[in-house]
C-alpha cells in the first residue's frame, strides 16, 4: 500500500515533527511518498501525479499551510486529488481564541452583512477554514485527536466519517530526573512561547512555591508575532530576580529534547485554552509528570486510562495557584501519589505509542481503500 502523507516539511512546527515521527513507525510494507502542499503551487504537475499515483493521501491540516499570497488554495488542491483522502485535523476550537467571534457581530441586515464582509477579509484563516468545514474538509473521512474535537463537529453540520486515532506519545530511553532532598524542585514546560498559556498563573505559582525551584521553558519562538510577549515575561523575569532560575532555551532540535526533559522533575500545562498538545504528549513520552489546568482536552487525557483500569497519567488542577502549589506539594512528599502517577502514565503511553497509533492508522487505511 502506497500512502501519500502531506505536511509542511520546510515548517518549524509541531505538525511537522508529528509527521516525520510517524513516518518512522510505518512498516516496510507500507511505501511513503511525501508531499509538501506549497508543491501544489511551484510544481502543481508533478505534485498531482504523486498524489494520484498513492492508493490513500493523508492530509494532515492546518489552514495556514494551505495559504499563498493570502488565497486559499485547499478546495482546488483537494479537488485534483481524485484517490480516497483522509484529513486530520489537529485543532479545532468554537470559537478562535484571540480573535472576536464572527457569530458576535451584529447591526441591521445590510450593516451586519457590510462587517462580515470586513470581517471575512480581516480574518482569512478563520474564514477559510469555516468554508472548508462547510464542505466536509472536501472529503469523506476525517481524522480526530479527541473525542472532544468529534463533539464539536458533530454539532455544526458536517457529514463525513469522522475517525479518531489519539494524539501519539514520543517514547523517551531516558528517564527523568527523580526528586532529591536537599535540592531545587526542578520544573519546566515544553513548547513554542504561547499566548495560551497562563503565564501569570504560571509566576503565581512561583512566587508562593515555599521551597527552592528552577524552571526551564524548553523552547522559543514561532513567530515574530510572539515577540511582545515574550518581551513581557523577560521583563517580569528581571523584575522578579529570577534570571539565575528561569531560563527559555529557545529553540531546540529534537535531538536534544530528551536531555532537556530527562533534567527535569515536573512539567507544567497551565493553559487558558487548548484544543490539542503535542507537548503535553511530548512530556508523558519521556515519562515526566504534568500538572495541567482542567479543560475539555485535559479531562479527556485524564480519563483516557479509565477503560484499563489505569489512574490518570496527568495531575489535574484548577487554575488557582493554591490548588497547584498543592498538588506539587503532594506530588513531591507522597510516594503513594508518585507512583499511582508512574503507572497512570505507563498505561497512557503503552497505548499511544507512534507504534500502535501507526498500527491504527494501516487498519483504517484498509478500510477507506476498501469503501
Amino acid at each position: 500500500m502506497r500512502i501519500g502523507w502531506m505536511y509542511p516539511h520546510r515548517e518549524k512546527c509541531g505538525i511537522a515533527q508529528y509527521s516525520q515521527d510517524y513516518l518512522l513507525h510505518f512498516p516496510a510494507s507500507i511505501d511513503i511518498t511525501d508531499l509538501d502542499p506549497p508543491d501544489f503551487i511551484s510544481n502543481r504537475e508533478h505534485f498531482i501525479k504523486s498524489a494520484n499515483q498513492c492508493d490513500i493521501v493523508h492530509i494532515q491540516y492546518d489552514t495556514t499551510a494551505f495559504f499563498t499570497r493570502r488565497r486559499d488554495f485547499f478546495p482546488d488542491l483537494m479537488k485534483c486529488i481524485v484517490k480516497p483522502a483522509i484529513v486530520t485535523i489537529h485543532d479545532i476550537y468554537k470559537e478562535q481564541p484571540g480573535v472576536f467571534p464572527r457569530s458576535s457581530l451584529s447591526g441591521s441586515p445590510p450593516v451586519k452583512r457590510f462587517r462580515e464582509i470586513l470581517y471575512d477579509l480581516r480574518h482569512p484563516f478563520q474564514t477559510a477554514f469555516e468554508q472548508h468545514r462547510r464542505n466536509n474538509f472536501y472529503t469523506r473521512n476525517i481524522h480526530l485527536h479527541h473525542v472532544f474535537h468529534k463533539a464539536f463537529l458533530e454539532n455544526t453540520d458536517i457529514s463525513c466519517a469522522i475517525h479518531i486515532i489519539p494524539l501519539p506519545v514520543k517514547l523517551s530511553k531516558q528517564p527523568h530526573n527523580t526528586i532529591k532532598k536537599d535540592t531545587p524542585l526542578l520544573l519546566g514546560t515544553i513548547g513554542f512561547i504561547n499566548p495560551l498559556f497562563n503565564y501569570g498563573l504560571l509566576f503565581e505559582v512561583l512566587k508562593r512555591l515555599n521551597q527552592p525551584w528552577h524552571f526551564t521553558w524548553i523552547g522559543g519562538l514561532r513567530s515574530s508575532e510572539q515577540q511582545p510577549l515574550l518581551d513581557s515575561i523577560n521583563r517580569h523575569i528581571h523584575e522578579s530576580g529570577w534570571s539565575d532560575r528561569f531560563i527559555i532555551t529557545g529553540w531546540i532540535a529534537e535531538e536534544q529534547l530528551d536531555n532537556h526533559l530527562a533534567a527535569l522533575n515536573l512539567s507544567f500545562a497551565l493553559f487558558t485554552q487548548r484544543s490539542s498538545s503535542a507537548s503535553i504528549a511530548r512530556a508523558l513520552g519521556a515519562r515526566l509528570p504534568v500538572v495541567a489546568t482542567r479543560l475539555p482536552l485535559t479531562e479527556e487525557i485524564a480519563s483516557f486510562n479509565t477503560i484499563r483500569n489505569a489512574p490518570s497519567p496527568v495531575l489535574l488542577s484548577d487554575s488557582d495557584p493554591s490548588d497547584i502549589i498543592n498538588i506539587i506539594n503532594d506530588f513531591t512528599t507522597d510516594k503513594t501519589v508518585q507512583k499511582k502517577l508512574e503507572k497512570g502514565i505507563d498505561a497512557y503511553c503503552d497505548s499511544c505509542s507512534f507504534s500502535n497509533c501507526a498500527n491504527e492508522f494501516i487498519t483504517l487505511y484498509r478500510e477507506i481503500a476498501d469503501q
